[in-house]
This record gives C-alpha cells, sequence and structure tokens, in this order.
C-alpha cells in the first residue's frame, strides 16, 4: 500500500492540500480534508489507495502559538484535528489555556 505526503495550506475559503506526485484538491476545513485528499488519489489512481495527511505544519503553528492563543484562521474543528483530539478538548484548552 503506497502512502502519500499532503501538505495543508491554508487560503481564504479553506484549505489547499497539495498531494505529493498527485495533485492538488481542497477542502472547507481539515475534518474533511482526509477524505477529499483520498478522492482525488483514488480518481487519479484509479483505485482507492489509503493516504496519510502530513499535519506536522499545522501542529506547529497551533502549538507554537499555545492553545490559547490559537491562530485566528484555525477553528476549532480544524485545531482538533491537527491536534488528533475532539472539538470539546479543543474548547476546554482553550478556556483553560493549558
Amino acid at each position: 500500500m503506497k502512502t502519500y505526503q499532503v501538505r495543508a495550506k491554508r487560503w481564504e475559503h479553506g484549505w489547499e492540500l497539495h498531494i505529493e506526485g498527485v495533485g492538488v484538491t481542497q477542502s472547507h476545513t481539515l475534518w474533511d480534508a482526509e477524505e477529499m485528499a483520498r478522492d482525488l488519489i483514488a480518481r487519479r489512481a484509479g483505485s482507492c489507495e489509503r493516504s496519510r495527511s502530513g499535519t506536522a505544519t499545522g501542529s506547529r503553528a497551533v502549538t507554537g502559538h499555545g492553545t490559547a492563543a490559537a491562530p485566528s484562521w484555525l477553528v476549532r474543528r480544524d485545531i482538533a484535528k491537527v491536534l488528533n483530539v475532539s472539538p470539546q478538548r479543543v474548547s476546554q484548552l482553550l478556556r483553560t489555556g493549558t
């Protein structure tokens, strides 16, 4: 099974998903980014192959600012996806600042 590197780049309407060796697609949130990337890969490859989202950059952006001062361009669902926690947990973290 092949693994694909996906780089998510923020833009005014959501996220551009640059899939190495495949192309570019878009999603409104990071919550649905993996599904959109998989769909493009499947259409381009002609079969359903597994992909892996590269979220390290997004994770560094969030943790680099601290959860209490998360970048305004990240919505809670996107922060949850990047950090692999629930949106409810993000709300807790933002409230407590821990």
